[in-house]
């Protein structure tokens, strides 16, 4: 008697239209988004990687419990991310963006000056932060035990503490004088880092 653990894929392909609202929900395997134009996205996965690509929404929401999620080549008003176990990584256009991650590592690249708020915590995990030429930026960065590293030529970083268990500094640029997208990156173990992109 022999037992076999078999791999299941299961491929949608819906109309090319507009949407109002997409929800997926996977227990166990991998979900992928591909170009798609909707309102809003929900996505749950237990376990699992969460692929989402060349998406214009209103609204993503991802809640991911063991698996890293990759969010690439967006356009969005709004994106929330919770995630227990796993990496999670940004790329796009967004005017506010949310991540919570409690195991993993966190990269965002924030790629357009239309940017409002970006708020990225993490408990254990480094955080990497890009931030477009052109963004107004405001912001804080905490670690508990890690370095904050500003790799942005033209951002001023002031430390505020530096203690052996407790790093914050703030930072802040202005160059086209319009309202600065507000930045919270923190995180209690992990390196947090600003750099441009």
């Amino acid at each position: 008697n022999e037992f076999y653990l078999g791999v299941v894929n299961i491929y949608i392909e819906i109309p090319d239209q507009h949407y109002h609202c997409l929800e997926i929900a996977v227990k166990n395997g991998s979900i992928v988004v591909d170009d798609f134009t909707i309102d809003d996205i929900n996505i749950k996965g237990l376990t699992g990687n969460v692929i989402l690509k060349k998406l214009v929404s209103s609204k993503i929401t991802v809640e991911n419990t063991s698996g890293d999620t990759y969010i690439e080549s967006v356009q969005a008003n709004e994106i929330r991310v919770n995630s227990k176990n796993g990496h999670c990584e940004t790329a796009g256009s967004f005017k506010d963006f949310r991540v919570n991650v409690l195991n993993g590592n966190v990269r965002v690249d924030a790629q357009s000056i239309d940017s409002k708020i970006i708020h990225i915590a993490a408990f254990n995990g480094a955080i990497k932060l890009g931030i477009c030429k052109g963004l107004d930026v405001k912001g804080k960065m905490n670690t508990n035990f890690g370095e904050l590293i500003n790799s942005v030529e033209d951002v001023a970083l002031k430390i505020d503490t530096d203690q052996k268990v407790l790093k914050m500094a703030s930072f802040e640029r202005q160059i086209s004088g319009s309202a600065y997208c507000e930045i919270l990156a923190e995180t209690r173990k992990g390196t947090v880092e600003i750099h441009g992109i």
